[in-house]
């Protein structure tokens, strides 16, 4: 009988839109009738709003980016939006930016952001660099060395717009440049940022470091004052 050396669990599910709306009273169906699609069950615009301005969805029924954190924001998105619609105010947009996904195999699959392939398809001129976990201190002492890091940056401002990892512990990694997304910050501002040695997460810096010569510099930081 053979070994087996890897094994998988896929697992699939369909939001049960239909289900639910038929259990709602009938005052609640009369007021829906959002529009939708077997891709995208519940549509909805940047808003969070369905195709009926005062009804706003989130998460799996939006059939967009199916993971727990985007939900979430969606929900915040949404909740926030449906107060602005009773008061009259402007409404937000949700930010797909961050969007994260990971997979937990072993080494760990994790990125952010834009690919060079997305960006290239938005028109987005990029730069990229690749750091390898074999050539990484605290790697070498873990004895995980298969995988490596690549950051992407928009060539003209330098600003990270992409990132991803395949290695150990890619999922808790990949959450820096999540962060650094967040701020829009640029290669040279991760550059710039002191990284505990040895650590897993100081690879990051050898990426930015390698762009951040051919990026916009980091802008000059704010220092505490000593005692006098």
């Amino acid at each position: 009988m053979g070994q087996v050396r890897h094994r998988a669990w896929p697992i699939s599910f369909t939001p049960s839109v239909r289900r639910s709306a038929a259990e709602l009273p009938p005052w609640v169906r009369a007021a829906a009738g959002v529009k939708g699609t077997d891709m995208c069950p519940i549509e909805s615009n940047a808003a969070m709003q369905t195709s009926q301005p005062h009804i706003f969805t989130a998460g799996d029924a939006t059939g967009m980016h199916e993971v727990v954190h985007i939900a979430i924001q969606q929900a915040g998105v949404a909740a926030r939006n449906a107060a602005r619609v009773l008061k009259g105010e402007r409404l937000e947009e949700i930010d797909y930016r961050l969007k994260l996904f990971c997979i937990f195999c072993e080494p760990q699959i994790a990125m952010v952001g834009l690919t060079e392939k997305e960006a290239a398809e938005l028109g987005i001129n990029v730069r990229a660099a690749k750091y390898q976990f074999a050539d990484h201190g605290k790697s070498l002492i873990r004895g995980e060395t298969d995988g490596f890091v690549k950051l992407i940056v928009e060539a003209a401002t330098g600003e990270i717009v992409g990132g991803a990892v395949v290695g150990p512990e890619g999922a808790e990694l990949i959450h820096e440049i999540s962060v650094a997304m967040h701020f829009r910050a640029t290669a040279a501002t991760l550059a710039a940022i002191p990284h505990y040695h040895p650590t897993l997460s100081e690879i990051w810096t050898y990426t930015a470091e390698g762009l951040a010569p051919i990026t916009p510099a980091a802008p000059t930081l704010p220092t505490a004052k000593g005692p006098r």
